[in-house]
């Protein structure tokens, strides 16, 4: 069963990296039943700030598994890399 587990960790890291390329903090998003503005992704799972002020931490996969709503300030968009 050690195994099961490792898999999953690795499964949720290797979603977070993902991630972190996708979305930026400030973002708001919404995956599942939580919807609210993403503080950060950590290793295995997402901070997200809900409207009503709670913070619920997502694992990471869950956005990769799920549809995600995603809106982002335009102002705030990453500008063209260089070649």
């Amino acid at each position: 069963m050690a195994g099961f587990g490792s898999r999953k960790v690795s499964a949720e890291i290797a979603a977070g990296r993902a991630l972190r390329q996708l979305l930026e903090p400030g973002d708001v998003v919404g995956v599942g039943a939580v919807h609210g503005t993403l503080v950060k992704v950590h290793a295995v799972a997402a901070e997200v700030l809900t409207p009503a002020g709670d913070v619920r931490l997502v694992p990471n996969s869950q956005f990769l598994d799920h549809a995600l709503s995603l809106v982002r300030d335009p102002s705030r968009a990453a500008e063209p890399s260089a070649g």
